[in-house]
């Protein structure tokens, strides 16, 4: 039979699902990602299915208080479908959509953690799709979820804008949180906010590109 792949905007419906495929990597990550889609929504998050069937999730999230950077969203492949090429094209794609949104630079987190059970890097074959496709490590910081496990962040540029041909804005920062970081031991990160610049979000593809209300 021939198969029948497509990357779709992921609906209400299909969240179960899309948890079930994250849970068979990273349940942890599964229960943050449910949370994350109840309280930021669905726009812009996609499912790759085949033959119907979702086996991969991915997305795009607006970073607030920038010039059109997004952070890469929860980007997972059910692990019966590795290997065979589907990560890539689903991508691509995405990749595609972000230029049509305009966006200038795309941003990943993930980690180098060891799964004791095979002693293997948990997100290794993640971090090498990443790197096929252009991303490169930005940095890293040592011991970030617990010792001997770091946080690794990687970026891709998708546009040739230099970066000092954007003009800043006036804009005021306030610390508004703190609190211990998901997934650590007894690391906290400090939340700030910027005044007088509203939350970016996808407007329309070309024509309205990032908006900010």
């Amino acid at each position: 039979m021939d198969e029948s792949i497509s990357l779709r905007p992921m609906l209400e419906d299909d969240v179960a699902a899309v948890i079930r495929v994250i849970d068979a990597t990273d349940e942890d990550d599964a229960e943050e990602a449910e949370e994350s889609y109840h309280n930021q929504g669905l726009d812009e998050q996609y499912v790759l299915t085949l033959n119907g069937a979702i086996i991969g999730v991915t997305g795009l999230r607006p970073i607030e208080g920038t010039d059109r950077r997004a952070w890469l969203s929860w980007t997972y492949m059910h692990p019966d479908y590795q290997g065979r090429g589907h990560g890539k094209t689903m991508m691509k794609e995405l990749l595609e959509i972000a230029k049509g949104y305009d966006v200038h630079k795309l941003f990943v987190t993930t980690s180098d953690y060891i799964d004791p059970e095979d002693d293997e890097p948990l997100y290794q074959k993640a971090i090498e799709l990443y790197l096929s496709m252009g991303f490169q490590e930005e940095f890293s910081i040592p011991d970030y979820f617990e010792p001997g496990e770091s946080q690794l962040l990687y970026g891709l540029s998708l546009s040739d804008i230099d970066p000092v041909d954007i003009e800043p804005e006036e804009v005021i920062l306030e610390f508004n949180h703190l609190g211990e970081i998901d997934e650590t031991e007894g690391v906290y990160g400090i939340g700030w906010g910027a005044k007088k610049v509203g939350k970016f979000s996808f407007g329309k593809k070309k024509a309205g590109q990032f908006t900010a209300a």
